[in-house]
């Protein structure tokens, strides 16, 4: 995503200004002191580049990928996706992890979590990478919240509710972006045919403010017209998630829907809660911010994924969170901008950014596992519940009564209500 966009430009205006007042002639041609790309050296600056010993590259990180699939065949798998537009083609790497094992059960919450829909953002990939390798080591898990008998207590607890999930990653949406961001052109936020794939969604596409940069948000020729956004749109639709994440970076901050609008729509106060709870556990002493995108970041925007997956997919969590930002970066030095420059800036943002996502699974884990004994009981009472159907087993009766108290009692309260609400409308527990 961006940082606000009234600051970068005020931050553009005193720079140009500045130049203009050191000049010795005060009228250098504009192109002496603007390249015409963005990102571009400037004379007498250089902008922060990736650092390959902290940072991986694509190729790299995506092999990284491969290698820890194929090392858990257990509970595992990688899927190689593309799509084709004209001469225009995408790939996408899946990857579904299912804690507990591959099983046949279908009552576990469904996580889709998308990182690197910019290529800009480094940081966004490796804590997908990062989550990845920590759920492929139980001990890392466990040992997730210190080393402590509580801490260790607390691992296990969320150990129990991983297996409760079934999550499918997206380690790097947006391949063909970030093959030119590694080519040099450092600011380089669309795909790789100069389209943003978050203004490329259905939901108010199209649509620009006053300030509209083709350079950074053009949405395409219409909605899905990009073949990055054809597949994940592919894949939500067949694995129906009940909570999406699309990480990014540009500043600290937690959203949920809306973008296009200054407001949290009222389905989604459940998921505020959430957000404010993991705020208050995970990020004290930052300056991390909730609420809706629209209203916190500064700006609206139009065509964005998360929007779509609350309105048009109906997934009831849908989250946009945004890990790092520095607001104190030139305009043009993008790299530093979007990522940390040091190892250990970016360990302190991968550390606590993987907490706040176990956190986030954990969360909706217990209260969905309640409410899947709760819809037992509504659907027994009713004569529906099926004869065959087991809720008794470890993950839904011993992880659900032990760790339901993590959760805020408004937002267990909400959660639940919404379950209700969707059993007693549909029977299939769908808001």
């Amino acid at each position: 995503m961006e940082r606000p966009k009234q600051l970068r430009r005020g931050v553009l205006a005193l720079a140009l200004l500045l130049l203009f007042q050191t000049s010795n002639a005060g009228t250098r041609k504009l192109r002496d002191i603007m390249p015409l790309e963005r990102g571009a050296p400037r004379r007498g600056l250089l902008w922060a580049q990736p650092d390959y010993s902290i940072y991986h590259t694509r190729e790299d990180l995506l092999k990284q990928v491969a290698d820890i699939v194929a090392a858990n065949p257990s509970f595992m798998k990688e899927e190689v996706l593309s799509a084709k537009d004209g001469n225009y083609g995408a790939e996408l790497k899946v990857v579904t992890v299912e804690p507990g094992g591959f099983t046949d059960r279908k009552d576990k919450v469904h996580m889709l979590l998308d990182f690197g829909e910019h290529g800009r953002e480094f940081i966004s990939s490796e804590l997908g990478l990062l989550l990845m390798r920590t759920l492929a080591d139980k001990e890392a898990i466990t040992h997730l919240w210190g080393d402590s008998a509580e801490d260790v207590r607390r691992g296990q607890a969320l150990q129990r509710l991983l297996e409760g999930t079934v999550m499918k990653i997206l380690p790097m949406e947006n391949e063909g972006g970030r093959k030119l961001v590694e080519s040099g052109k450092m600011c380089e936020r669309k795909n790789g045919r100069g389209v943003d794939p978050n203004r490329n969604w259905p939901l108010d596409w199209g649509r620009k403010e006053p300030d509209y940069d083709p350079n950074e948000e053009y949405p395409g020729t219409k909605p899905f017209s990009e073949p990055e956004v054809q597949l994940v749109h592919g894949i939500a639709q067949e694995f129906q998630p009940r909570v999406w994440l699309n990480v990014h970076s540009g500043m600290e901050a937690m959203f949920t829907p809306w973008d296009h609008k200054a407001e949290v729509p009222a389905d989604a106060r459940a998921a505020l809660a959430i957000l404010q709870r993991i705020r208050t556990d995970i990020m004290g002493g930052t300056d991390c911010q909730v609420g809706s995108g629209g209203k916190t970041v500064g700006y609206l925007a139009h065509g964005t994924a998360t929007d779509y997956m609350f309105e048009g997919l109906h997934v009831p969590m849908a989250f946009t969170w945004e890990i790092y930002g520095d607001f104190k970066a030139h305009f043009d030095d993008c790299f530093r901008m979007f990522n940390p420059l040091d190892k250990a800036g970016v360990d302190a943002v991968l550390k606590r950014w993987l907490r706040a996502t176990m956190r986030l699974a954990s969360q909706w884990s217990a209260v969905w596992c309640t409410g899947v004994i709760l819809k037992a009981g509504v659907e027994g009472a009713a004569g529906r519940r099926p004869a065959t159907r087991q809720f008794d087993d470890r993950w839904a009766v011993g992880s659900c009564r032990q760790h339901a108290d993590e959760m805020t009692m408004g937002a267990r309260s909400l959660m639940l209500a919404w379950f209700v609400t969707g059993v007693t409308k549909s029977g299939a527990g769908a808001r």
